[in-house]
């Protein structure tokens, strides 16, 4: 290959986005490093979205066209997978736009041969225009050695628009996206596992259109999905000899994934039946507490915040289903958390669990938050494994 030849292919879908699509292909059309090859896949669009982007991008040597019958997100990112022929292969939905530097800056990852390389998100909520919210990666700018980061499948997020992965990664390990919703969860996290090493940009450089009429994650019948994804994630992890690596990040990472549906179903439980709604908390409760029986008992736990600091209690609100679980008497407490030195435990078989906010000073907010979060999950399995043992 020779040194101006491409080392990026974009992998755009496109299906009935007709009101949106215009924004993503000019965010393309505009990056300020134009080195790179352009794969657009028709998904059985029945509105006027290909027309719009075979105009916009007709003269345009670097793009091929391909149609198909509709088959969904994931079908539709393996037939970008197969046709690409780069080193490295980035997705972006049709409904999503880049920063104009998302290539100059994602080639800082490339040059120094990352096999994933990260960027920051903005979330850009639908019907509140110009409303975004920064969602980072929470990872340092620079290299980074997955096997050496506490947490790195949460802190590095499920999506894989905003990622530049090596399509060796694909190759080498035998995974294609799986043909429903939500899967990139299946996928993403597994992929990540696999990196020798990774590049945060530390940047965000993608916005990410969300709660838009007619996506799949404002369906909430998608929701079973997500148990089908954690699933998979735990199949892939087995089959390959991973899993005990990484226990303790993929308990994370179910956990979050519980979290996402009961926070769903009880947010838009009136779009469903309540044995829809039923068989979604079970099944996701049904994969997750086998997998990690602890899950439940956190699951039951009433928290106590000894301390003023809002720090520890919107830590712990990242982490919790609902408010009920915070407690305001410690009576009422199964745990407490306190920032306070010189207590070693409570009476009464009270988890008590020392919480250091001085160790994430200087952070950026989101990831003070989580990392604390995490920290506070660790600390409450401990206590159980030695409850246990």
């Amino acid at each position: 290959m020779s040194m101006n030849e491409p080392k990026i292919t974009v992998i755009i879908p496109v299906y009935n986005v007709s009101q949106y699509v215009e924004q993503c292909i000019k965010s393309v059309q505009s990056q300020t490093d134009k080195n790179f090859r352009i794969i657009i896949i028709n998904d059985g669009s029945t509105d006027d979205s290909w027309s719009k982007i075979t105009e916009l991008l007709k003269n345009d040597p670097r793009v091929v066209f391909v149609s198909k019958a509709n088959e969904g997100l994931g079908p539709t990112r393996n037939v970008g997978l197969k046709i690409a022929e780069t080193e490295y292969i980035t997705f972006l939905d049709s409904d999503d736009w880049w920063r104009e530097d998302y290539i100059e800056k994602m080639m800082n990852g490339v040059r120094q041969n990352a096999d994933i390389v990260l960027a920051d998100l903005y979330f850009y909520d639908q019907g509140k225009e110009d409303v975004t919210i920064i969602s980072s990666i929470r990872l340092n700018q620079g290299m980074v050695i997955p096997i050496k980061v506490d947490n790195l499948l949460s802190k590095s997020r499920n999506f894989a628009c905003g990622k530049l992965f090596k399509k060796r990664l694909f190759e080498e390990n035998h995974v294609l996206f799986p043909a429903h919703p939500y899967e990139d969860v299946s996928v993403v996290s597994f992929l990540t596992s696999c990196a020798r090493e990774l590049y945060s940009v530390g940047e965000p450089l993608l916005y990410y259109r969300r709660n838009r009429e007619g996506s799949i994650r404002s369906d909430l019948s998608t929701l079973k999905y997500i148990a089908v994804s954690v699933n998979e994630i735990y199949a892939r992890f087995i089959t390959s000899g991973r899993f005990e690596i990484y226990k303790k990040q993929l308990r994370q990472l179910f956990w979050g994934q519980y979290c996402f549906v009961q926070k769903w179903c009880r947010k838009y439980g009136e779009q469903v039946s309540k044995e829809e709604l039923e068989r979604y908390r079970r099944d996701i409760e049904n994969i997750c507490f086998f997998v990690f029986p602890e899950l439940k008992e956190f699951a039951k736990g009433m928290f106590y915040i000894d301390s003023d600091s809002q720090v520890i209690m919107k830590s712990l609100r990242c982490l919790l289903i609902d408010e009920a679980s915070i407690v305001s008497t410690k009576d009422e407490a199964t745990c407490i958390l306190s920032d306070k030195s010189g207590i070693e435990k409570i009476a009464g078989g009270i988890n008590y669990m020392n919480v250091n906010t001085d160790l994430y000073e200087g952070e950026k907010e989101e990831t003070v938050l989580w990392n604390l979060a995490e920290d506070i999950m660790d600390s409450f399995f401990e206590k159980y494994a030695t409850h246990k043992g």
